[in-house]
């Protein structure tokens, strides 16, 4: 059986591989194509060297349950509340943090967010590498992480899979700066169990791999929405002449239009909902059959896609700012960090740092749809609706210095505690 097939005999190999084999190996392996059968093996066999934490309403005693390492904490919690955000990565773009901006800024709203997130891998600057330096500790306990969560609606965490089991795999990627089959997995290995959640998907090749394993963890049980996302000049209506007018370095003649819109084509993809190019939503959640439904298992799905592009006149009551890819761009971790400082201080006056606002405030409003019922997004105008009725909602917390604030009150908790 070949090791993409055989999760347990690959982190056996793992133990003594050279640097040299994993990199062919990973390499092969992504060039092939990882099937959702493959990764779904991989992503259980992770999941139970790492069960993800339930959170449920009941409080026990952390005592009675020391060597349980799913014993539920002892704070009480409400069960499966908890959303995520994150993406692939591998699209780069090298855009600043949007996702973890997304996270503060969806939470700030009342949408009870954990995020799963980890130092840079085919990323420039991770979600934990970013969070450090806006003062957050994730050194902390998962007692205190829990605290904050239910005190605040907002907390972070980091999976030690990807941080200790596939460590190797995730160096390689880091120093190469390429993708690979834990940009596709790590999305799905939550240290807690989530209601819903948002992906973001960098590779139009990996949109039906995604899907596949999103439907598998609404039929176990794991979820019970998603929403994906994935972003590109291909979806433009009319890419030739649009291409053309975004970019005034284009020359006239026919060939190096041609050459340009291979070459943009080939490179301008998101894993972010954004004013840059058109996205793909992707909803899919559980449907049952309330007279003839088990418990827990859904007979169908519910799924739906739709093809929005915010810079379009659907959006026009949001009088957005198109973008172009190098306005969502950010620099290294500390530049990152003070994007995000200055939008949470509502001090978005520059025209790039605006439009950066205007994309977190964009994804959070797709977000925000995962706390509704799916089926309600029967027709594109329903949807446009829903999602700007929230933007302007969430245009006015930018406006103020409040998320600021928030900040600082999760500064309280992740905090590590002086001996």
């Amino acid at each position: 059986m070949s090791l993409t097939n055989n999760p347990k005999e690959f982190f056996q190999w793992l133990e003594t591989a050279t640097e040299g084999t994993l990199f062919y190996f990973i390499s092969e392996w992504h060039k092939k194509g990882e099937s959702s059968e493959e990764l779904i093996k991989f992503i259980e066999f992770l999941r139970e060297k790492a069960p993800p934490l339930k959170l449920t309403y009941k409080t026990l005693a952390r005592e009675d349950h020391e060597d349980d390492e799913n014993a539920e904490i002892g704070v009480s919690l409400h069960a499966h509340l908890a959303y995520d955000c994150a993406g692939t990565g591998g699209d780069k773009s090298h855009s600043f943090n949007i996702s973890t901006g997304t996270a503060f800024l969806a939470a700030y709203a009342g949408l009870p967010v954990i995020k799963n997130g980890g130092r840079s891998a085919s990323s420039k600057v991770g979600s934990v590498d970013v969070l450090y330096e806006l003062g957050l500790d994730l050194d902390i306990s998962k007692e205190k992480k829990l605290e904050a969560f239910q005190k605040l609606g907002l907390s972070f965490f980091s999976s030690k899979v990807s941080s200790e089991y596939l460590l190797p795999v995730k160096n390689l990627a880091r120093k190469y700066k390429e993708s690979c089959f834990i940009n596709l997995i790590a999305p799905f290995l939550s240290p807690i169990e989530l209601q819903g959640q948002i992906i973001g998907i960098a590779q139009a090749r990996w949109i039906p791999v995604m899907k596949e394993i999103a439907r598998y963890f609404i039929k176990k049980g794991y979820r019970q929405k998603f929403i994906l996302v994935h972003s590109s000049e291909e979806f433009l209506e009319n890419p030739l002449k649009e291409l053309n007018e975004g970019n005034t370095e284009i020359r006239d003649s026919e060939q190096s239009l041609k050459s340009t819109k291979a070459e943009l084509l080939s490179s301008s993809v998101l894993d972010e909902f954004n004013t840059a190019m058109p996205s793909k939503i992707i909803f899919i959640s559980e449907y049952k059959d309330d007279e003839n439904a088990e418990i827990g298992v859904p007979q169908k799905y519910l799924e739906q896609e739709f093809i929005l592009n915010p810079a379009s006149k659907l959006f026009s009551e949001l009088a957005l700012t198109t973008a172009k890819l190098k306005d969502l761009e950010g620099g290294n971790t500390a530049e990152n960090a003070q994007i995000l400082l200055k939008i949470f201080k509502g001090e978005a006056q520059d025209p790039r740092l605006k439009i950066k606002a205007e994309t977190l405030a964009l994804n959070t409003a797709l977000m925000l749809l995962l706390k509704e019922n799916f089926s309600l997004f029967y027709d594109e105008k329903s949807l446009v609706k829903e999602l700007t009725e929230n933007y302007i909602k969430l245009k006015k917390n930018l406006e103020t210095q409040n998320l600021y604030k928030f900040l600082g009150e999760l500064r309280k908790y992740f905090t590590k505690e002086k001996l």
